[in-house]
């Protein structure tokens, strides 16, 4: 779990540091990454082993037991779900208005999964000497 939030962590610093409109398709990657992530730490969480697919929508399934008011989700998973695999490559792009939309649907994401791990809010991680987040681990660590 702890593993998979920290992992998550980059993702979302990853797309902190991106320059729009330059690196849209990048920042909508890595918002879908980071929501992927997210789901699957809630998931480990709870004992579950994640689904290994990049399906926002199926992963929602498997965590929505977890996740308080996990269907106000629904339309940001939907709207990140194509980032996964699309974007890298040649038939899929992205805007900068995309890559907005896809930072708030991540956020959403990343706000409800982290306080239903019992981690703090929206707060930004701090970077360790390795340029890797500290701090902010789920209690129980089974798990990833």
């Amino acid at each position: 779990v702890a593993e998979l939030v920290r992992k998550a962590e980059l993702d979302y610093l990853t797309v902190q540091r991106l320059d729009l409109p330059i690196l849209a398709e990048i920042i909508c990657f890595h918002c879908q990454q980071c929501a992927e992530k997210y789901l699957k730490a809630l998931i480990s969480y709870h004992g579950q082993v994640p689904e290994r697919t990049h399906d926002l929508v199926v992963l929602h399934a498997h965590a929505a037991g977890h996740l308080p008011s996990a269907d106000h989700l629904l339309p940001q998973l939907a709207f990140l779900n194509p980032f996964a695999v699309d974007v890298r490559y040649v038939e899929g792009s992205a805007n900068a208005e995309m890559a907005s939309q896809a930072t708030e649907a991540m956020e959403c994401v990343r706000e409800a999964v982290r306080s239903a791990l019992g981690l703090a809010g929206h707060q930004e991680e701090t970077e360790g000497e390795d340029g890797a987040p500290e701090g902010d681990q789920p209690d129980d660590t089974t798990g990833d």
